[in-house]
């Protein structure tokens, strides 16, 4: 069977990240590409591979990579931590869902709708 090859943009909307980050993967052979013409193109089977076998390591340097990548995006540095998921606690009842319940409250029309303006306005081309 014929390999499926994609473009850099297909790679980078897959795996949620920048041409640019795609650009480095290339360029230290974490997945299997080939030149096509002037078009860099990626072995989907081998991006597949790779997303399905990914370690601790590499899902954080992934990670990291992101935070790096949106970082000028924001005037105070980012300070989310990444590490590997433990537990997860679920929140209480009126916790559940309280944007869509309360997406006229103060804090939400104070705090939350600017964030998400911004959050759109930079990666809509990430969001569905």
């Amino acid at each position: 069977m014929a390999k499926k090859f994609i473009s850099k943009a297909e790679a980078a909307k897959k795996l949620k990240v920048s041409e640019r980050v795609i650009q480095e993967m290339i360029a230290t052979n974490v997945f299997e590409s080939k030149l096509v013409g002037k078009n860099v193109k990626i072995d989907e089977d081998s991006l597949n591979e790779w997303l399905e076998n990914l370690n601790e390591t590499e899902e954080k340097m992934l990670a990291l990579k992101v935070i790096e990548e949106v970082q000028p995006a924001y005037d105070d540095m980012i300070v989310t931590e990444v590490k590997m998921f433990e537990h997860f606690y679920k929140a209480e009842a009126n916790h559940q869902d309280y944007y869509n319940r309360n997406s006229e409250a103060g804090y939400c029309t104070a705090v939350i709708n600017p964030k998400l303006a911004k959050l759109k306005s930079l990666y809509k081309d990430k969001l569905r």
